[in-house]
């Protein structure tokens, strides 16, 4: 969880501050149907304390509401805002008993902007640690629950009641490493004549099973002679892509 706090969003103090035992699910929000910033639906993360800003100074200012309504806001780029925080009743579920119950979570997006990933994540880390921290219930509800609104959206709202599933995250294969000839004594590699039904192998450096003379490498090339008879060096490309390791030992 990326949490950006009050005083790091540059948020004014409440003008008072009402708290209690909130032990119902989450209630998730959006920030209306098209958030457009510049002229465009999608902006820079820099942008994102500003707009937390502009929507507690309109709730305290035209609204006349003790703070910005809404216990967290998440911003597209996956990071959590903190807003009333933990066990503070909220402005924003619509029935004052949602808002004494229910933690108000808020994305900074809308139904229009994309509905990224990182916001995903980062939402379902929020409602897991309002979980944790205060014991209510698991899992999410929209605001349309509480009351009739089009918030959160239908995207956000079916996402919700689907169980907030995210991306599983994706790693880079880690390639097994190329074997060094002049350490592994176990290490193997095929060598192949231009004749491709005689296959040799190449154990521990030099020398060949089966066979008496010594293997000329060069390592600078895909090939090398052996006793005036050209040899093909084969390696598992799929496991070890088409490096070849000079098995010659260092001087």
């Amino acid at each position: 969880m990326n949490i950006i706090t009050r005083a790091q969003a540059g948020l004014r103090p409440p003008k008072y501050v009402n708290r209690g035992a909130m032990l119902a699910q989450s209630t998730c929000h959006y920030n209306g149907p098209d958030i457009i910033v510049s002229g465009k639906k999608t902006w820079d993360h820099s942008k994102c304390a500003g707009l937390v800003r502009g929507i507690q100074n309109y709730h305290m200012d035209a609204k006349g509401w003790s703070d910005i309504a809404y216990n967290f806001i998440i911003c597209p780029h996956g990071y959590t805002f903190e807003g009333r925080g933990l066990n503070t009743y909220n402005g924003a579920n619509g029935t004052t008993s949602g808002n004494k119950s229910s933690h108000a979570v808020m994305c900074l997006a809308g139904e229009g902007n994309t509905f990224t990933d990182a916001e995903k994540v980062e939402f379902r880390q929020c409602v897991e640690y309002v979980v944790s921290k205060t014991k209510c219930h698991s899992g999410c509800m929209g605001h349309r629950d509480h009351k009739s609104t089009a918030c959160p959206g239908d995207i956000r709202y079916k996402w919700v009641h689907a169980g907030m599933p995210v991306p599983k995250p994706t790693s880079e294969p880690v390639p097994e490493p190329i074997p060094d000839l002049r350490k592994a004594s176990d290490a193997m590699v095929v060598i192949r004549k231009k004749n491709p039904t005689q296959r040799l192998l190449l154990w521990n450096g030099m020398t060949i099973v089966g066979h008496d003379p010594l293997v000329t490498v060069t390592p600078t090339t895909p090939t090398f002679e052996a006793d005036d008879v050209m040899w093909e060096l084969l390696v598992d490309s799929a496991k070890y892509g088409n490096t070849f390791v000079d098995p010659r030992p260092k001087d």
